[in-house]
């Protein structure tokens, strides 16, 4: 069973407007060689539509051209032309990268999204995605069969550092969804039945090429208890305390997903409880629901249950920032110790006026800590997921924002309190081994100098080299 294409991503083609009547030389030989490869130059009135990312500090880069495949053969057309010339590549899907790896001055940027299939298997156990497809549109997908895969709102790639949202502790994380996957490296040959290969994308993504499809498991789940909760924001410090207490003390079951928010909405200072019960046995589910609410006074209850995935998913994007100028910290720690809550409750009351801030946190457990063996993955062992982000409409403000989620993690980190990074939104001033430990780490290293020796795929958040 396959999904209509979502046209959305299809941008029409035409190459006396789009490649345009004098492109650099440096693209002749890819021009005159495969001219049905869709390739957009600064020429093209989809140029600056195309080439538009999520995190605006880095919208002004210049790339050479934007080359939008069709199909894996496009996908190897491209890495050895890149390879052969010696010039830049970078892959973009979503543009989600805070960072700006999707976007790169006067490199070829191999643009996947139009590899968005989604074909649910027979027995309805398992999804295969293009590399290109954005997560919403597989959970709406799977939505109408009653399925779920652990994701959330981003692109395919959401999965490959780890994977997070409100069901990874009933199912697991993203990671540990992947099944197969089909990587183009970069020899520009297909690769598919590699272990070592699928277990390093499963941690580190695509260090080692183009993703172009993946493979994942899927769970029935018709209806799930799920929502928000607001407290008093004077009562937040007793209420992280005492949630840390309640899921230390007692047997948590895994269908229960808890992550604590502090934001500024209408100009007022929020704190909030996402909730969510993967699990259609909503008797316990609204037992421990109750639980939760008695931690505080709740000001607003928005706890269904006929919340899907899907629901939850168009919840959350509202809150999602547009396009701005941002800038974000997300890293792992053991637990909201008394520190911790301090930390995090400084942050969010000496914030400068400018910035449009939101903190989260998210508690993990259950099935998202089981060992696995087959994932690069790190860290298998209760923590937080905490992920701080300080978007501005200015660029001017931008030095605010920076300061504001920096004071937040090297105040962590200076409590020892800080665990691990989180890949995906890690900066190039992080170090990576410290996402994966040092033996993991080293054979990371090795399967990249097996793989990509030139480090063709270097605009990547995990860096071996």
């Amino acid at each position: 069973m396959s999904a209509s294409p979502d046209f959305r991503y299809k941008i029409e083609f035409n190459p006396l407007t789009d490649i345009g009547p004098r492109p650099s030389p440096q693209l002749a030989e890819l021009i005159s060689k495969h001219p049905k490869l869709k390739i957009y130059t600064s020429s093209s009135p989809h140029f600056q539509g195309m080439k538009a990312i999520w995190n605006l500090e880095y919208a002004p880069n210049d790339p050479l051209p934007l080359v939008r495949v069709t199909a894996l053969s496009e996908v190897s057309t491209v890495i050895k032309f890149c390879v052969t010339n010696k010039l830049p590549l970078a892959v973009r899907s979503g543009g989600h990268d805070l960072w700006g790896r999707s976007l790169i001055d006067s490199a070829v940027i191999l643009d996947i999204r139009e590899l968005n299939q989604i074909v649910l298997a027979e027995d309805q156990k398992s999804i295969t995605i293009g590399g290109g497809t954005q997560t919403g549109d597989a959970v709406n997908f799977l939505d109408g069969h009653g399925l779920v895969t652990p994701c959330t709102l981003a692109s395919v790639s959401w999965a490959f550092s780890g994977g997070f949202g409100p069901l990874v502790n009933a199912f697991g994380l993203g990671v540990d969804q992947i099944i197969n996957a089909k990587i183009v490296t970069a020899d520009g040959e297909m690769q598919e039945d590699d272990s070592e290969l699928l277990w390093g994308i499963k941690g580190a993504g695509g260090a080692f090429g183009v993703i172009t499809e993946v493979k994942f498991k899927t769970y029935p789940l018709p209806k799930m208890l799920g929502g928000m909760l607001i407290f008093k924001f004077d009562e937040a410090e007793k209420i992280l305390s005492d949630v840390q207490k309640l899921l230390d003390e007692e047997n948590v079951p895994a269908q229960l997903s808890i992550g604590c928010h502090f934001s500024k909405r209408g100009g007022a200072r929020t704190f909030a409880m996402m909730f969510s019960w993967a699990s259609v046995d909503f008797d316990e589910g609204e037992k421990w629901l109750d639980k939760v609410k008695n931690l505080g006074t709740v000001m607003v209850d928005m706890v269904s249950e006929i919340a899907t995935m899907k629901k939850w998913c168009d919840m959350i994007a509202p809150m999602l920032p547009q396009a701005p100028y941002n800038s974000s910290r997300s890293f792992f720690i053991s637990k909201l110790s008394s520190e911790a809550a301090k930390i995090l409750l400084t942050a969010s009351t000496k914030v400068p006026e400018s910035l449009q801030w939101g903190i989260g946190t998210f508690f993990i457990g259950g099935e998202a800590i089981k060992p696995q063996p087959t994932s690069s993955f790190a860290l298998r062992e209760r923590f937080v997921f905490l992920h701080a982000l300080a978007p501005v409409p200015e660029k001017e403000r931008l030095t605010e924002s920076i300061e504001w989620t920096n004071a937040i993690l090297n105040q962590m980190k200076d409590e020892g309190l800080v665990k691990a990074n989180y890949l995906a939104i890690m900066g190039n001033d992080n170090p990576v081994q410290e996402c994966f430990g040092e033996e993991k780490f080293e054979r990371l290293k090795a399967l990249k100098w097996k793989v990509d020796p030139g480090n063709v795929f270097n605009h990547v958040p995990a860096q071996f080299m």
